[in-house]
């Protein structure tokens, strides 16, 4: 929960209209509230529970996806050993992989994910906000 308070999502969704009606979904360590979806507790789940926590876990799944992508592109964000906490610009390090990877899917127009949704990524100016000339 640390790092979901310290991101300030929730004050994100608040602030920005685009984003009313929209969630994040967290895995089991995270508590249903305001912005955060997360999955139903519990041994003895209702059917639609458990039908609920299966077609979101699938979902998540492809998250995980996309970071192995990230890791297997750059390998500076794979190697526990030189990412110490306090002491090395982690956050940084993954904010620019992250963008890189999303500007290589741009260029290339399609990685493993888009292509297992059916979903097209942007130009890579549109990605970037850029205008032409």
């Amino acid at each position: 929960m640390y790092v979901l308070n310290a991101s300030l999502l929730s004050s994100a969704f608040d602030a920005e209209p685009d984003l009313q009606g929209y969630v994040v979904y967290g895995d089991k360590g995270y508590r249903a509230r305001g912005c955060v979806l997360a999955p139903f507790r519990g041994i003895n789940l209702a059917p639609h529970e458990a039908r609920h926590n299966e077609e979101m876990g699938r979902v998540r799944v492809a998250v995980e996806w996309y970071f192995g992508i990230v890791v297997s592109q750059w390998q500076a964000c794979a190697f526990r050993q030189q990412q110490k906490i306090w002491l090395s610009a982690i956050q940084e390090q993954f904010r620019v992989a992250i963008l890189l990877t999303n500007a290589r899917t741009c260029v290339r127009g399609s990685n493993e994910i888009s292509l297992h949704f059916g979903v097209a990524p942007p130009s890579l100016l549109d990605y970037l906000g850029a205008q032409p000339g």
